[in-house]
């Protein structure tokens, strides 16, 4: 039974024998005052025209009130390119310190490699590529870290989820300026899977009832599942313990998990395609191009009546022509006699007049206008005139700027996650001190231990830069770097490390070779690793200049005396070493022949020339 006061729906103040019945009153609650909110995630995935996670859609009266059917789906593609505009430029977090020390400097180099590394791991950029869709069409986009085991701190590690907005549950009428302190997530799992989850409530999800029928449109209805809610209630203050996290189903004795919750932030990372006025969720962007959808659907479904009832070839005889309706055939060469000197009419009329056609055109470019799209990117075509790569960056600099919120709230989104993986990964390595993460390089990825690498959020700052800031185009990338060259800003060592593309991969790593091993070598006895000599094969004069940049660099950092001096020592060692390969590449001096005998002497002895 749903609670009558306001005190009994703060669950998270109940005790364990009240806790289930008071999450699941208050679900029950916020799911019927929602139901508006539901309902337009819904009709946004028939929209789009995914409507296979929903099988008992047809059950809901509203969606798609104007058709059942889209013969032209210029929503879906519009959605497409925005998300591909907006995620073409993958960001990537990065660790900044605040006026931090030398090792806290290079603690912060190793969590970017870490980022690097676990965003691969994890398939980040897919992941944030659907929260983005997901936010065009529901308003609100979810991607969460979670421990993936917990219960073996020596063998856990993060993970990342992305939820369908369809499975949150969250009241922010009231949040005119703030957002809410609870949020739910209901998920429905096959019940002998979540036996082997949670083997001691065994006999409770055995005895757990199925989900009830106001979540129908989200599972399959002769499928064996467990509704199983998880509910946050944020902490008062930041490190307080009077938040609260819970996982339950609803049966009796159907706790889960209930754990302190000390945040004041919920976990994961959320995005809005734009920032509501009011409230938390934000709404649907293509809300505002449904009315062209709904209006070229019904336009599209009277042009094909129209074809089908007028669009089709007629012959007009006279009775007293006296042709036989059984000669009107199609085959080739036949013979059609008739009495009379009025030959049969062909006439095909115009199924609708131009107007309507020149109509569906203008709902199409309504529906591109409303959701930021022009009309060149949806299609895959470059407007006329527009040929070299300059011309191409200036076309996309302008387009970007129709969607730069969206752009920053995909930033943010990184961000946001960055911050919550680091929180996860002090959270193991509080339980398992000896925790290790992969962290990538320029040889490959390698393990360290997390407490090597970790910094508090006190001394730095997660910011996103993206991953080039050169022209996502192929020819408009080579053309500023092209540019660059030719007025000298870069050598051509550095162009073809900017030029990551697969026609020159082979070349770049032969370019680069020389210098990444050096950078590697000095980075190395920096963070105090051993002194590498120099070796003959080495670019001993690229070395010292590199070496000479980042032993100034690393001063400014305050390294410490003893890693500096190798770098110091590194130096020397080259000139003495380039010194000796000078000396015995020397050619030798002319070869003076000893003086040849011109006689010999009474005794029998040669008689050598003073001469």
């Amino acid at each position: 039974m749903e609670p009558q006061t306001l005190a009994d729906r703060r669950w998270w103040k109940k005790n364990k024998e009240d806790l289930v019945e008071a999450i699941f009153a208050e679900v029950f609650r916020i799911d019927r005052n929602t139901i508006d909110r539901q309902q337009l995630v819904l009709e946004a995935a028939a929209l789009y025209g995914e409507l296979g996670p929903w099988p008992q859609y047809y059950g809901i009266t509203r969606l798609l009130p104007s058709s059942r059917r889209i013969s032209h789906n210029v929503i879906a593609n519009a959605v497409d390119t925005l998300v591909s505009e907006v995620t073409q430029s993958v960001p990537r977090p990065m660790a900044v310190t605040i006026g931090g020390s030398f090792d806290e400097r290079q603690r912060a180099k190793k969590n970017n490699r870490y980022f690097e590394a676990k965003f691969d791991e994890c398939y980040v950029h897919n992941l944030a590529r659907q929260a983005v869709r997901d936010s065009i069409l529901s308003g609100l986009g979810y991607l969460r870290p979670y421990r993936e085991n917990p219960a073996e701190p020596e063998n856990d590690s993060v993970k990342i989820e992305r939820i369908h907005p369809a499975l949150i549950l969250l009241d922010d009428r009231n949040c005119i300026d703030v957002k809410p302190r609870q949020i739910y997530i209901r998920r429905f799992i096959d019940r002998s899977y979540l036996m082997e989850i949670f083997p001691k409530k065994k006999q409770e999800i055995e005895n757990a009832a199925p989900p009830t029928h106001r979540f129908f449109f989200s599972f399959d209805t002769e499928a064996d599942v467990v509704e199983v809610v998880e509910a946050y209630s944020l902490a008062s203050v930041s490190g307080r313990n009077d938040g609260r996290h819970v996982g339950a189903i609803n049966t009796d004795d159907g706790i889960l998990w209930d754990v302190p919750y000390p945040r004041t932030r919920f976990p994961g990372a959320f995005i809005t395609p734009v920032s509501p006025q009011t409230g938390f969720w934000a709404d649907p962007l293509v809300r505002r191009a449904a009315p062209a959808q709904y209006e070229l659907n019904k336009l599209l479904r009277r042009v094909q009546e129209s074809m089908h009832l007028h669009a089709v070839p007629r012959v007009f005889i006279q009775r007293q022509s006296g042709v036989i309706e059984s000669h009107m055939q199609n085959d080739i060469g036949i013979i059609v006699q008739y009495d009379g000197n009025i030959p049969p009419i062909f006439l095909t009329p115009a199924s609708m007049s131009s107007d309507v056609y020149n109509h569906i055109l203008q709902l199409e470019m309504w529906i591109y206008k409303e959701l930021g799209v022009s009309e060149f990117s949806a299609t895959s075509r470059k407007p006329p005139g527009i040929e070299s790569g300059a011309a191409l960056r200036s076309l996309s600099d302008v387009q970007s700027r129709r969607f730069i919120n969206l752009q920053r709230a995909f930033e943010q989104l990184v961000v946001d996650l960055a911050e919550e993986i680091i929180y996860l990964e002090d959270q193991i390595a509080e339980d398992y001190p000896e925790h290790e993460v992969v962290v990538g390089g320029k040889r490959g990825s390698s393990s360290t231990k997390w407490k090597d690498i970790s910094l508090s959020m006190d001394k730095m700052r997660v910011r996103v830069f993206p991953a080039s800031s050169l022209p996502t185009q192929p020819a408009g990338k080579l053309q500023a770097l092209e540019d660059m060259v030719r007025n000298q800003v870069i050598t051509p060592e550095i162009f073809f490390q900017l030029a990551d593309m697969p026609d020159f991969e082979g070349i770049r790593d032969l370019q680069m070779a020389p210098r990444e091993l050096l950078e590697e070598q000095f980075e190395n006895m920096l963070a105090g690793g051993e002194f590498l000599p120099p070796e003959p094969y080495m670019d001993l004069t690229m070395g010292r200049q590199l070496a000479a940049i980042m032993l100034q660099r690393a001063e400014l950092d305050g390294a410490t005396d003893e890693n500096l001096d190798k770098l110091r020592d590194w130096i020397e060692s080259s000139l003495d070493l380039e010194r000796r390969i000078a000396m015995t590449a020397m050619p030798p001096g002319p070869v003076q022949s000893p003086p040849s005998p011109v006689g010999t002497g009474p005794n029998g002895q040669e008689i050598i020339s003073n001469e």
